[in-house]
């Protein structure tokens, strides 16, 4: 169990065949969330979690967003941890193989890289928390005792059983959002203008719409969303013995630079590295709203999650070139990945902007399959409806468009635009 700041979690201890890096990565998970939800919520939350990231198991719609929204920054070390690793198993593999076709001795280390699952050089110990051994005579069943300071840990005898149930489904409700969203902005700890102005100069914030068609108000995933890679950096300084830590948010506003981010838009003290980010997260973005252009979704369109009348009343678009489709049963026929395909490729290759799938035309497995298609066409999608689950949504595919070009059609339309509402800066 983990106790700190009076709030005791229970993390049962790691069975003898799971890795110090999986173990790690769930204790990550659950110290992350430990003051968001109640402890059997939690556990079922963190083994969900294990579930789809390391056996690819599926869950209900809302229950596998959810948990991704809750893994994002937990899971994205890892991942990339991941990827460089398969990729240099891949390598080894090849030497390997190539060297025997050639009846020489395969390059040092190839074969035995390739024969070991996790490489250890290849995991960044400073980012695995290791697992405490269990003292002598305890099992894999037991529970530990993890404390977040120095003491050393202590097997429990006694496991709580409950927590400890199995997963069947859970309910995702519209509360649960990261902490950054319920950041509110406070003032800066240092003055920060003269950085904003000069990123506002070529800058459009742009806050995107959910894929359940809510507005994003998370404060982190807005400022991820804008910067993306390397466009964006935070710089910590301080100690736990000087009370927390200062936190500055730094950027560089072109896309595809290579340059390091040049300017300071946030600063923020906090007794946490992650309260830190999460606070210099809704500074900046009420910041930038203060300073730059900005693009918010239009309720009108977006309804907060909710059909729009058009949808409701299958009213088609009139205008010519037409900017979305309403699609039917009778439209498309069944969607198998194949027609999901077709659709798809004829649908990037038009005019139209939205296409929109009917909630009682299609099944949830046709829903997501056409979201998933949608992925490797690099366009958006999204689901909407009165009701919480998949099945009885709505689903829209569109083409994502760059904040500067939505900007210049609002300018055109005279500041209105159909599906944003765009507040602009004064030059």
């Amino acid at each position: 169990r983990l106790v700190f700041n009076s709030v005791t979690v229970h993390i049962p201890a790691g069975v003898e065949h799971e890795s110090d890096e999986h173990w790690g990565l769930r204790r990550q998970f659950m110290v992350a969330h430990k003051k968001k939800y109640p402890e059997d919520r939690l556990v079922c939350l963190t083994q969900v979690f294990f579930n789809m990231e390391f056996l690819g198991c599926k869950y209900p719609h809302k229950t596998m967003e959810l948990v991704n929204r809750l893994a994002k920054e937990v899971a994205e070390e890892f991942r990339e941890s991941r990827k460089g690793r398969l990729k240099r198993t891949f390598v080894g593999a090849q030497d390997a193989a190539g060297a025997k076709a050639k009846g020489s001795k395969p390059p040092t280390g190839a074969l035995a890289k390739f024969g070991t699952n996790v490489p250890a050089d290849d995991v960044d110990q400073g980012s695995v928390p290791k697992r405490p051994r269990l003292e002598e005579g305890s099992t894999g069943s037991q529970q530990e005792v993890i404390t977040l300071d120095d003491e050393k840990p202590k097997p429990v005898a006694e496991v709580n059983k409950e927590s400890q149930s199995e997963i069947i489904t859970l309910e995702d409700d519209d509360e649960d959002e990261d902490d950054g969203a319920k950041s509110k902005s406070v003032p800066d700890t240092k003055d920060v203008t003269a950085d904003a102005k000069e990123v506002a100069k070529t800058f459009v914030l742009m806050i995107p719409p959910r894929t359940n068609s809510m507005n994003e108000q998370d404060s982190v995933n807005i400022i991820r969303a804008n910067f993306p890679g390397n466009q964006m950096s935070l710089k910590y300084n301080g100690s736990k013995e000087e009370g927390g830590w200062t936190c500055e948010l730094w950027v560089n506003p072109t896309a595809g630079t290579k340059q390091k981010p040049q300017f300071c838009i946030a600063s923020c003290f906090k007794p946490t590295q992650r309260e830190g980010k999460q606070q210099a997260c809704a500074n900046a973005v009420a910041t930038l709203k203060k300073f730059c252009t900005y693009i918010e979704p239009n309720p009108v369109w977006f309804k907060e999650g909710r059909t729009p009348e058009f949808i409701e009343k299958r009213i088609p678009c009139n205008k010519q070139p037409r900017s979305y489709l309403i699609m039917t049963k009778k439209d498309t026929g069944h969607v198998t990945p194949q027609v999901a395909e077709m659709l798809l490729t004829n649908f990037q290759k038009s005019s139209n902007e939205d296409m929109f799938f009917l909630d009682t035309e299609y099944n949830e497995k046709e829903k997501i399959q056409l979201m998933n298609s949608s992925q490797k066409f690099k366009l958006g999608f999204r689901h909407f409806g009165s009701k919480k689950q998949l099945k009885d949504h709505h689903v829209c595919i569109y083409k994502e468009k760059p904040a500067a070009e939505i900007v210049e059609e609002a300018r055109k339309l005279g500041g209105k635009h159909p599906k944003f509402l765009v507040m602009l800066k004064k030059p």
